[in-house]
């Protein structure tokens, strides 16, 4: 009989501990989540359902924690990207605006690529960290599109002033058709800027919206 008494005091001891641990750790759990200290949250709630697997506060809590961690680290990569690249599509505005493509200079144009081939290094450099980034990668090859299709549109216009070009009138009939004319290297050009253009309203267009998901 003593045997048995002090067997399930013991037990009753041990029970009074778990549960005093199990709410500890909860209690700690809930505070780190109100600091937003989400990692730390995570582990106490993960060391709460040890003890209490099936114990529905915690494993509700443990979602939220797991939730608010996630949109923490969504907003700050979309943040860090926006910083990264927000810099290079301004630069990048400021060698397209206010050019006249059909009749740029031999000079703009050279120096525009000149200011242009750093930023073409520096968007390389970056395609390592955000191109398989699927939170950014539409706002991400809208930049590089854009970038891209300016090169090649003011590398085009050097050609031609190089080496103009007379585009041939097919249908003999004294008029260069419009499906001759773009198909034709000035034709090309232009629609290349056109393009860059339509990249880097499209980029701001889609960091607008990422900046919305994360307010």
């Amino acid at each position: 009989m003593k045997v048995l008494i002090v067997l399930l005091f013991i037990v009753a001891l041990l029970s009074g501990c778990f549960s005093s641990s199990f709410e500890n750790h909860m209690r700690e759990g809930k505070n780190q989540l109100l600091a937003n200290n989400y990692d730390e949250a995570i582990k106490s709630f993960d060391t709460a359902l040890i003890e209490e697997p099936n114990n529905k506060d915690a494993i509700a809590l443990m979602k939220r924690a797991k939730e608010e961690k996630a949109n923490e680290d969504k907003k700050e990569k979309i943040e860090e990207f926006i910083r990264e690249t927000d810099a290079l599509y301004k630069r990048l505005v400021l060698i397209g605006d206010n050019t006249d493509i059909q009749n740029i200079s031999y000079q703009e144009a050279t120096s525009k690529l000149d200011r242009l081939a750093p930023i073409n290094k520096e968007i390389e450099d970056l395609s390592l960290k955000w191109s398989d980034e699927q939170l950014v990668t539409d706002a991400f090859q809208s930049l590089q599109s854009a970038i891209s299709n300016l090169e090649s549109s003011l590398s085009t216009s050097i050609d031609l002033i190089d080496d103009p070009e007379e585009i041939v009138d097919t249908d003999n009939n004294g008029e260069v058709s419009r499906f001759e004319f773009m198909r034709s290297r000035k034709g090309l050009m232009i629609r290349a800027f056109v393009s860059h253009a339509d990249d880097t309203k499209s980029y701001v267009k889609k960091v607008n919206k990422l900046k919305e998901e994360i307010k």
